[in-house]
């Protein structure tokens, strides 16, 4: 996997998995695209770093994109800790697009006209916990659905003594 960390000009900071570098045109081929968002604290002397998606509304973060390479200040390898933190947070929010997708939105406020951005967002919230509630149920019944009940496993004939 190809990850590069770029400043564009416009002073965002992405990092991005470059699929395809077309020379010619002066385009990158990416996908997983995350912005980096920072948000400092001075009175404690911290910064804090965070992800999230570049484009807007986008369903599919594996989605294909292309960057005018034109809009690139500079170009780097992002570190491990870096590469790290942006594995899980884009398979999160793959996850969380999934479980969105799932939701018939157009039927829910068809069935709901008085909804307003926070109910439909507490809807989908509460969508995304079900979800993942059903998902540790199904991982752990893997492991549980062989035990019987009781514990007990009962021999035949009856009348042996161990």
């Amino acid at each position: 996997m190809n990850l590069k960390q770029l400043k564009l000009t416009n002073n965002e900071e992405i990092i991005c998995e470059v699929l395809e570098q077309n020379d010619d045109h002066g385009d990158l081929i990416v996908r997983k695209i995350l912005r980096v968002v920072t948000q400092d604290d001075f009175d404690q002397n911290i910064r804090y770093y965070s992800f999230r998606p570049w484009v807007s509304f986008q369903d599919d973060i594996e989605e294909l994109s292309v960057l005018n390479t034109g809009h690139i200040i500079t170009e780097t390898a992002p570190s491990n800790i870096l590469i790290s933190h942006w594995n899980g947070a884009w398979k999160e929010i793959a996850e969380t697009n999934i479980a969105k997708r799932e939701l018939n939105l157009d039927q829910i406020l068809a069935e709901n006209p008085d909804f307003d951005e926070d109910d439909i967002q507490e809807l989908i919230l509460e969508k995304i916990a079900e979800a993942e509630i059903e998902k540790e149920e199904i991982r752990l019944g893997q492991f549980s659905a062989d035990s019987s009940a009781t514990n007990i496993i009962h021999f035949k004939p009856t009348d042996t003594k161990h």
